[in-house]
């Protein structure tokens, strides 16, 4: 199982014992961020640095979020 197919980041998460919601998935591929948002994921189409750092700044302000256990 792979990009961009959903259950790719669900697994992802899972084993990282993150919500998929507290993710962040960034990517050069649109199909790839359509996939992971899908998922439940904040996704971000890079396309350059500086377009990049304000998301995942964003992002580090506060949407981690581990699972209960």
């Amino acid at each position: 199982m792979c990009k961009p197919d959903r259950r790719a980041f669900g697994m992802t998460s899972s084993r990282l014992e993150v919500r998929a919601v507290a993710c962040l998935f960034i990517d050069d591929y649109d199909i790839n961020v359509e996939a992971a948002r899908a998922a439940g994921m904040q996704a971000h189409l890079f396309e350059d640095n500086e377009r990049t750092f304000a998301p995942i700044e964003a992002h580090l302000s506060g949407a981690f979020a581990r699972k209960s256990p």
